[in-house]
């Protein structure tokens, strides 16, 4: 099984700690969460091919966050596939009442002025959206945790709006998840709900890997 990637293929992946991964300290600027596993799969699997993988993923940050920074971080590195992975902080911080915190409607209008952003300048770049996910199972959630999964649909119905404006995919790894702990606890993938653990960030590496085979798309 083989990506529809090209050889010299740009890929920018942007979003929050969960992306970031301690990028800006390693040698190769790539982290060590997924995006790190998906540029050794693609090693592992398609040496022939020379893909140039681009981690812009911050810890902390929010959609406005994403949205200050896109014209440096997405638009000036010309991408041939993007993926968007954001939402989470958005979340807790409006639930914590923070002010950086982003309710569903500004999470929304961000979100849609930066893929409008690239649509326009980058007008054949293909968008892969990740939805945001939370790997906690209901019957054991605390109050906030309660909380944070009864939000965040609110949050992944903008993303398959978003997919369907721009013409973009979706992996559902919110969804994803939620069926991997049928049959496995949180904690073999995740210590608390939101940083996922080595096997958490394969699961999401593989999915990525997948999504860009011909017989996903």
């Amino acid at each position: 099984m083989k990506t529809q990637l090209q050889n010299d293929d740009r890929i920018v992946f942007i979003g929050d700690s969960i992306t970031d991964c301690e990028r800006r300290v390693d040698v190769d600027a790539l982290g060590n969460g997924f995006v790190r596993l998906f540029h050794d799969l693609l090693l592992a699997r398609e040496p022939e091919k020379h893909i140039h993988i681009i981690n812009r993923g911050l810890s902390g940050e929010t959609v406005v966050d994403l949205a200050a920074r896109w014209q440096r971080d997405v638009i000036a590195q010309n991408p041939d596939w993007l993926y968007v992975m954001i939402g989470i902080n958005d979340v807790h911080a409006y639930l914590n009442k923070e002010s950086r915190g982003v309710d569903p409607q500004t999470y929304r209008r961000y979100y849609h002025e930066c893929l409008a952003l690239t649509r326009q300048k980058l007008p054949e770049c293909r968008i892969l959206l990740i939805d945001p996910f939370y790997i906690c199972q209901s019957s054991n959630a605390n109050a906030f945790q309660a909380s944070v999964l009864d939000l965040l649909p609110e949050y992944h119905k903008t993303v398959e709006e978003m997919a369907a404006t721009f013409q973009s995919n979706v992996l559902h790894m919110h969804q994803i998840f939620a069926g991997l702990l049928q049959h496995q606890n949180p904690e073999k993938y995740c210590p608390e709900p939101v940083h996922p653990n080595a096997a958490g960030h394969l699961v999401i590496a593989l999915h990525v890997y997948e999504s860009l085979c011909d017989r996903i798309n």
